[in-house]
């Protein structure tokens, strides 16, 4: 295929200057919001798995944007990570397998928000 067609295309799916991800929480926006992204990223998923020539662009775009560290984390095995009272807790120390799979997704994420909890914020 054509990758200039491809990326207009997914263009339409996703468009270049929306985030795709959780860059911004989701309950700060309005029911319409949610409910665009959530369609986006559902729509990205399945153009992902639907063919080989839409796999790479369409992963790119899911991963474009992130709100935060934790989806690369939860790509990583279960018996390296917990969540608790919705914060993610290594178990144990990270091997060489969980980097591989950690690089497999980590050179499509563009830019990523920090999104620091309150212990960190000002005083």
């Amino acid at each position: 295929m054509i990758p200039e067609f491809l990326w207009k295309f997914f263009g339409l799916v996703a468009p270049p200057n929306m985030p795709v991800s959780t860059a911004k929480r989701l309950s700060q926006h309005s029911w319409t919001m949610n409910w665009e992204f959530m369609f986006m990223r559902k729509s990205l998923l399945v153009l992902a798995l639907t063919c080989k020539s839409f796999t790479e662009p369409a992963l790119d775009l899911l991963w474009r944007h992130l709100g935060g560290l934790d989806p690369l984390i939860r790509c990583l095995p279960q018996s390296l990570w917990k969540e608790d009272k919705n914060k993610l807790q290594f178990q144990r120390p990270t091997t060489f397998d969980d980097w591989s799979i950690f690089r497999e997704y980590n050179h499509r994420v563009r830019s990523l928000l920090n999104q620091c909890s309150g212990m960190y914020g000002p005083r």
